[in-house]
């Protein structure tokens, strides 16, 4: 077995308790039964739903939260971040997902909440997520383009703690793994005809691109 995968009990603890097996936590509506698509792509299934949203209903006439879940059987180290996600249209749009976890935020504010099996956090987010073990390899950041994405919450308010604790987190998946919770998008490109999550798939190891999965969002 893999050195990394003593990891995984720890990362289980990240929004994986009995109250809160599914994102939404203690005290939370059950989630809607929703239309889910989903692309599988060189053994990596990604799943895109709309309307899963069970949280604060405030903002939600600005904002579309989606929820995402990749099951990562590629046999390789998937790279998870955000920056690799876009929501694109039939007429060629593209808009980037909204960044929730840059600049000052103490972590005490929005404990994860996220569903996660076999995630390595990304080294810069290790404060952040404290309970989940570090990716050791090279993590790249564009630090231009996460701060342009976290500058694009169209409300000053935004991203709220329960945003932020549902957010699916940049890290690594290991193989095997699976991680679920929220990416947002301004929800003028949620509800472009024919918009679809795009997810470039990239080997955490190598920083190759090794396929694009892209997940048609059922306008609800």
């Amino acid at each position: 077995m893999h050195a990394a995968f003593a990891a995984v009990a720890v990362t289980c603890l990240v929004g994986c308790s009995a109250a809160a097996a599914r994102p939404g936590g203690p005290g939370t509506a059950a989630a809607p039964q929703v239309p889910e698509d989903f692309q599988l792509v060189a053994g990596v299934e990604v799943s895109a739903r709309m309307g899963a949203w069970t949280g604060a209903p405030d903002m939600l006439d600005v904002i579309t939260p989606v929820q995402v879940r990749v099951d990562n059987g590629s046999g390789r180290y998937l790279r998870l971040r955000l920056a690799d996600f876009a929501v694109v249209s039939l007429a060629g749009s593209h808009a980037a997902v909204l960044q929730p976890n840059v600049g000052p935020a103490p972590a005490a504010l929005y404990a994860p909440r996220f569903v996660a099996y076999g995630l390595l956090t990304a080294p810069t987010d290790a404060a952040v997520y404290p309970n989940v073990r570090e990716w050791a390899g090279w993590f790249p950041r564009d630090a231009q383009q996460e701060l342009t994405a976290a500058r694009a919450w169209p409300d000053a308010r935004m991203p709220t703690p329960e945003m932020r604790s549902l957010a699916l987190p940049d890290g690594v998946l290991q193989p095997g793994g699976s991680i679920e919770g929220f990416v947002y998008v301004v929800r003028p490109a949620a509800q472009e005809p024919g918009a679809r999550l795009r997810f470039d798939l990239v080997d955490a190891e190598s920083g190759k691109v090794f396929g694009t999965a892209t997940v048609p969002l059922g306008v609800q």
